[in-house]
């Protein structure tokens, strides 16, 4: 489905795939925003097998070993791809640097986790039960003075007729500072940086340790 001003989504295939759905997503508009046609039409199955998705357990890796993951597959499938997949983990972001990902012309959207208080937010047009439910996985679109702008998934998940323009909600701030911090990966976030040898040195410079993880990519291949 394609929104007119935020691009191309798709929602959950179940309910615990969040996650794959986001990446998948992030990495749909990177072909598109991104001008890096080669990537498009990767298929959910892959994402799927990217992210080490389980039906019954959903994600359960860190996103430094999925980050890793992502990059080694499309260095194997794409060789010379301008992108390197970020990450941010065990680091406090600030809403400011969530915004620069956001109105970056060379950096595809972010998805972040979030809580589980997320689901108890009166602007969540869905309800999810049991005693332990888990985070939720987002795409966050836009930040403006006031609201985080974000796709979630899972608001047209088992719809006969999705709707994307539901799926786009808006977040008070501070409520959505509150979720991101409250995951159990605190500002967990994760996107895609087109670059060059320059802007990779300058991105070292600023995240060491994500990437000193992003560079152990370079030294294999992985089967798809």
């Amino acid at each position: 489905m394609q929104h007119p001003r935020y691009g191309i989504f798709e929602c959950q295939f179940t309910p615990n795939d969040c996650f794959p759905t986001s990446v998948l997503n992030v990495l749909t508009n990177s072909a598109l925003d991104l001008k890096v046609t080669s990537i498009f039409g990767l298929k959910r199955k892959a994402i799927n097998a990217l992210c080490q998705y389980d039906a019954n357990s959903g994600v359960v890796k860190e996103i430094s070993f999925i980050a890793d993951r992502i990059q080694k597959h499309l260095e194997h499938r794409f060789s010379g791809l301008p992108l390197k997949v970020r990450f941010n983990q065990d680091k406090v972001m600030t809403l400011d640097e969530l915004k620069n990902i956001c109105t970056d012309k060379d950096t595809s959207y972010p998805l972040v986790s979030l809580a589980p208080d997320y689901y108890d937010d009166d602007i969540v047009p869905y309800t999810v039960g049991g005693e332990e439910r888990p985070g939720h996985t987002v795409v966050v679109l836009e930040i403006d003075k006031r609201n985080v702008i974000l796709q979630d998934p899972r608001v047209c998940f088992r719809s006969k007729e999705p709707d994307l323009r539901k799926t786009i909600l808006k977040i008070p701030q501070p409520r959505f500072v509150r979720y991101w911090d409250g995951f159990a990966f605190p500002y967990e976030a994760l996107w895609l940086k087109r670059v060059t040898p320059h802007s990779l040195d300058n991105y070292e410079e600023l995240y060491p340790e994500a990437s000193i993880d992003i560079q152990k990519s370079q030294n294999g291949k992985e089967e798809e």
